[in-house]
Parts: C-alpha cells; sequence; structure tokens
C-alpha cells in the first residue's frame, strides 16, 4: 500500500512538474512587471514632489539643484518604462523590432517589383517560358541592393518597374498596368518619380548626348549570345572533360 502511495504521488508530480516550469518563469516576468510599475510610480511622485518646490506649492524635498534632480528623477521613470514596455513584449528591443519591421517591408517592395517585371515578361512581350525566371533572377539581382538604382525602398514600384525594363530591353503595356490596384494606389499616392505621373524617362534621355541610335539587347539576346560564344563553348568543354 505505501509503494502504491509512492507511485501515485511520483505520477502526479512527474505530470505537474512541466506544468510548474512553464509557469515559474511567467511568474517571475510579473514580479519584474509590477516592481517596475512600482519604481515608475515612485519616480512620478517624486517628479510630482520637485515640480512643486520649484513652484513653491510644495515642501522641501530637495536641498541641492531642483533642476539637476528633476532630470535625473525623470530620466530614471523612463527608463523604468522603457524596460516595462520590452519585457511585457517578450524581451524585443524597440530598435531591433523596427529594423526587422524596416527590412520585411523592403523584401516586399522589392518582391512585388520583380513579380511585375515577370508578368510583362510573359504577358506583355511574350517573351520565351524558360527565359522568363532569368529576366525575374536579374531583376533581383539589381534590386538587391543600391548600388544601381539607389534607395531602392525609396523609390515606388512603378519607377523600379520602368528602370528595370528599360535597362532588360523589355516594353510595358503601361496603360494596362495602370489599370491594377498597385499601379492605382501609387496613382493616387502622388508618389514622386512614378511612370504613371510624369515622364521621368523624357528628362533623362534629354540629359544625355546625342549618339547613333542603338537597339538595346535584351536580357534573352544576351544568353542566345553567350550560347554561341566560343570562349564559352570552350569552357564548358573543358568543365564536362
Amino acid at each position: 500500500m505505501f509503494c502504491s502511495n509512492m507511485n501515485a504521488h511520483a505520477a502526479i508530480d512527474a505530470v505537474d512538474a512541466p506544468a510548474l516550469q512553464e509557469e515559474r518563469p511567467q511568474t517571475a516576468l510579473e514580479r519584474q512587471l509590477a516592481l517596475l510599475e512600482r519604481l515608475a510610480e515612485a519616480g512620478m511622485e517624486l517628479v510630482e514632489a520637485l515640480v512643486a518646490q520649484a513652484k513653491g506649492s510644495g515642501p522641501k524635498v530637495e536641498g541641492g539643484d531642483v533642476g539637476l534632480a528633476f532630470g535625473r528623477v525623470s530620466r530614471a521613470v523612463r527608463m523604468a518604462v522603457l524596460l516595462h514596455q520590452q519585457l511585457a513584449g517578450g524581451g524585443v528591443d524597440p530598435l531591433e523590432a523596427e529594423q526587422k519591421a524596416e527590412a520585411e517591408r523592403r523584401k516586399a517592395h522589392v518582391g512585388r517589383a520583380v513579380r511585375i517585371v515577370r508578368r510583362v515578361a510573359k504577358d506583355h512581350c511574350r517573351i520565351k517560358p524558360d527565359m522568363i525566371s532569368a529576366y525575374a533572377w536579374e531583376a533581383r539581382e539589381r534590386l538587391d541592393d543600391d548600388d544601381i538604382y539607389g534607395l531602392v525602398a525609396a523609390r515606388p514600384v512603378g519607377e523600379l518597374v520602368a528602370l528595370i525594363c528599360r535597362d532588360l530591353g523589355l516594353q510595358p503595356d503601361w496603360d494596362a498596368l495602370a489599370q491594377e490596384a498597385w499601379a492605382r494606389a501609387e496613382i493616387d499616392s502622388g508618389a514622386a518619380g512614378s511612370p504613371f505621373l510624369e515622364d521621368w524617362d523624357d528628362d533623362e534621355d534629354a540629359d544625355e548626348a546625342p549618339g547613333p541610335a542603338v537597339q538595346p539587347r535584351t536580357l534573352e539576346d544576351r544568353i542566345a549570345a553567350l550560347a554561341h560564344d566560343p570562349a564559352t563553348l570552350a569552357a564548358a568543354r573543358r568543365d564536362t572533360g
């Protein structure tokens, strides 16, 4: 009977142990949050007392420089509030969270531009299906950093699409694109640099010195040229033995 009771207690402890382990961190966090709240409240009482002393409407609580004491106490209150927010948010640094959010916004911005370029290549320019991924890859490469087009995240999507299509020799149907939801939102926002709002390409062309008319080669042309380049073919033969 004694052994049975011991086994029963052991089984109960084994079941309760995980629950207790999960509860302890939360209980400790709650205590820390409560302490910070009390610290902030006490600090606010000191701040109010220092303000009353400075105005002459309250007792003297600081024998030295009231302004210096006010600055120190108010800073301590702000730190307590910030720490409380950080702990309540799961220990996430606000600056780190903002940087992460900015990276996500840039990723979404770039992703939308690449998807539009892919659609332009497929639907507007009738690029061969096996070449469309190459255009999308080239577009993403150009948007991975700010070396080519400057601050990518600060440019409207339409401007990025226009720049990439110009460089890759694609000719979008801008009237068709203007009917898409993202383009209508860009038009409504009045985003500077949007090809739907201004003749941005004309300004760039006007700054360039006149020269012989050269038909720009598309990405498909460049890949085809590489496929027939003697040096490329020789290197491929060496690699394949």
